[in-house]
């Protein structure tokens, strides 16, 4: 009878299950220790007469005192019962402090009854169930299972159905103890979130939380939805904080609150660095980036960037994206970049992008580019031809940080695939070959301990082409690559880089932080001027990120490879929001 309640209870729900463990967990471990732990006892050795699954073994393997013998028996009882060990046996040595154990046969699962007969899903619970039958009894995996089955009708929108075992007997085949199993299955209709409450937000619209959120009045209730509310929202960095969702829940329905505090929409991020030359004179090169991320509250978004690498190298870029078209989950994207590199070339590339969440956080996106080089009228060697390009591409993004802006754990991953036809213009006539692009990135934040956070990122570029000019090559290095070198200092057909970076936090957005960054880069033979090069560079430095009133300001000191102090770079950021 003790053993019926106990398995009973265990079933009703997962918590029960939970509680009963951690219960059975401190009999069975702590009680052999410290509850019979007294001094003048004569000690009792544990002895069982045939072998046991080594779980069992391990843990009522135990030396114990002699007045508790008594006590522990239905301990050792209670345990064995529930691997199906259910006509245990003891007997105390009469020449020394032993203590036999005759556990008995295991009992097998000899069926699995359930009722009603008639119930959804009640055919894939019973194939479920039909895996036990003639398997040796174990609790623990039935009650394992039961807790599967409760946790998929709690996906389905059912958190109130419930499985009850009714009966066990044990009864003797075949000279071996075989177990029925009865359970009644209680099943409630789907609860459905008659309301979603959104408090906090001045500017971001109601229906627009509702879609990155990924729950609306009248959804049916999903637990694993609901649990992905609060990172949905905080990636999008339209919030400076997201509570967790407080949900009201009874048979006739649910409310679900979300309490959001809004940053602030639109930024404006600054970067000004001096490179020092030979002459003593040096350089300045920086960077003007505005983004308005939430234009009218729908999450429209407008981006401008300016950017100057040295005294005759500079690039400018701008976008808009729309993130529903029509009203359905598909955003739509467009973008001008043009790029003028010293006096040999200029660069201009215009896309189109379209995306759509796959999974809550997995998109994947389709696009179109055309791409054209002129080259510069006043070189007296040309060393670049003028060309174009129609691509298409496909995209892949993978993001879980729990922050935009200063990420504390998750991992963001991207990849990108172009391919299309180039045409150039050369001193032989025009030539047309196929190109292709290649594009990874993948950044992990894992945090080690309290207000420390490790950073590593992988990157890489690939270019694919029969004749390679300059203008068909990746530029990097400088302050979102290589740190501690020039901006777009290096550049090869096929490039790649890496971040380790340690950050102490000191608050929400803030930390100070020490970096070590590798790059590799291949250099193809373009002309007579530039023949195949291979290199690896790296730079290292430290640093720090203050949030303050006008935003975020970033200051770097990095350090090439062959740099000294008076060769050093130095980068100073800003991201104002307003």
């Amino acid at each position: 009878m003790n053993t019926i309640t106990t398995i009973q209870s265990c079933i009703h729900a997962p918590m029960q299950l939970r509680i009963h463990a951690i219960i059975l967990a401190f009999f069975v471990f702590v009680a052999p220790i410290y509850a019979f732990d007294t001094t003048d006892t004569t000690e009792v050795t544990l002895y069982f007469t045939r072998p046991l699954p080594a779980q069992i073994e391990s843990v009522l393997d135990e030396i114990v005192v002699d007045e508790q013998v008594d006590a522990l028996k239905p301990i050792i009882r209670s345990y064995l019962t529930q691997f199906g060990y259910f006509t245990p046996a003891f007997q105390r040595s009469e020449h020394d402090d032993t203590l036999f154990i005759t556990p008995g046969d295991r009992a097998v699962v000899r069926n699995i009854d359930l009722k009603p007969e008639q119930f959804p899903q009640r055919a894939m619970i019973q194939r479920q169930a039909h895996t036990f039958i003639g398997e040796p009894f174990s609790q623990p995996e039935i009650e394992l299972w039961i807790t599967g089955v409760l946790e998929a009708f709690e996906r389905d929108g059912r958190p109130f159905a419930e499985i009850r075992l009714d009966s066990i007997q044990v009864t003797p085949e075949n000279e071996l103890p075989g177990v029925d199993l009865f359970f009644s299955f209680s099943e409630t209709d789907e609860v459905t979130l008659f309301a979603v409450i959104i408090e906090g937000n001045k500017e971001t619209r109601d229906r627009i939380i509702y879609r990155r959120a990924g729950v609306f009045p009248g959804d049916r209730f999903s637990r694993e939805r609901i649990d992905n509310v609060r990172p949905r929202l905080l990636r999008t960095g339209l919030f400076r904080s997201v509570a967790e969702p407080e949900l009201q829940i009874d048979r006739r329905g649910g409310t679900l609150l979300l309490r959001v505090e809004e940053s602030r929409f639109n930024s404006f991020d600054g970067i000004v660095g001096y490179v020092p030359t030979d002459d003593g004179d040096g350089f300045f090169t920086g960077m003007a980036h505005i983004v308005m991320r939430n234009l009218f509250g729908t999450m429209r978004r407008v981006e401008f960037r300016w950017q100057r690498e040295t005294e005759l190298t500079q690039e400018l870029f701008f976008s808009y994206r729309e993130p529903y078209v029509a009203g359905f989950p598909v955003s739509l994207a467009g973008s001008f970049n043009q790029r003028q590199q010293d006096t040999t070339y200029i660069q201009t590339r215009s896309r189109l992008n379209s995306a759509t969440d796959v999974f809550r956080q997995f998109t994947v996106g389709i696009s179109y580019e055309y791409e054209s080089v002129i080259p510069s009228a006043d070189v007296a060697v040309q060393r670049v031809f003028e060309s174009s390009s129609n691509l298409l591409g496909i995209d892949l993004i993978y993001d879980t940080r729990d922050d935009l802006y200063a990420p504390r754990s998750g991992m963001v991953y991207t990849t990108e695939y172009q391919t299309g036809k180039l045409n150039r213009q050369t001193v032989n006539g025009n030539v047309t070959e196929t190109l292709r692009r290649f594009a990874i990135d993948a950044e992990l934040f894992v945090s080690p301990a309290r207000q420390q956070v490790i950073k590593v990122g992988v990157h890489g570029r690939e270019v694919q082409l029969d004749d390679y000019q300059i203008s068909d090559l990746f530029r990097f290095g400088g302050t979102r690559t290589i740190r501690g070198y020039s901006e777009g200092q290096f550049a090869g057909s096929r490039i790649a880089w890496s971040n380790l970076e340690y950050r102490f936090m000191t608050a929400q957005r803030s930390y100070i932080f020490g970096f070590f960054d590798t790059g590799y880069y291949y250099v193809p033979s373009v002309d007579q001027q530039q023949h195949e090069l291979e290199s690896f560079e790296y730079g290292y430095g430290v640093g720090l990120q203050v949030e303050t009133a006008i935003g975020l300001i970033s200051i770097g000191f990095g350090f090439g490879k062959d740099d000294t102090f008076s060769t050093g770079k130095i980068h100073v950021g800003v991201i104002n929001e307003f």
